[in-house]
């Protein structure tokens, strides 16, 4: 379902780019699932910094997935 959404979200915001002069929707999208049982959790995220300067923090994601 997280995915559908993302994908709406991206056709919503191609039409927009289309069809209007002005854009209501658009840009990199954060998607996230809230439910009962595991509460919250993101999909995809995307990161505010370039990667670049902090290799640490991608570092630290990689051993929090192994």
């Amino acid at each position: 379902m997280a995915a559908l959404a993302e994908t709406l979200i991206m056709l919503q915001s191609l039409k927009e780019k289309v069809t209007q002069p002005t854009e209501s929707v658009g840009g990199p999208i954060d998607v996230a699932v809230i439910s009962k049982g595991d509460g919250f959790i993101w999909i995809k995220r995307k990161h505010y910094f370039d990667a670049t300067l902090n290799p640490r923090f991608f570092e630290r994601q990689k051993g929090k997935l192994t």
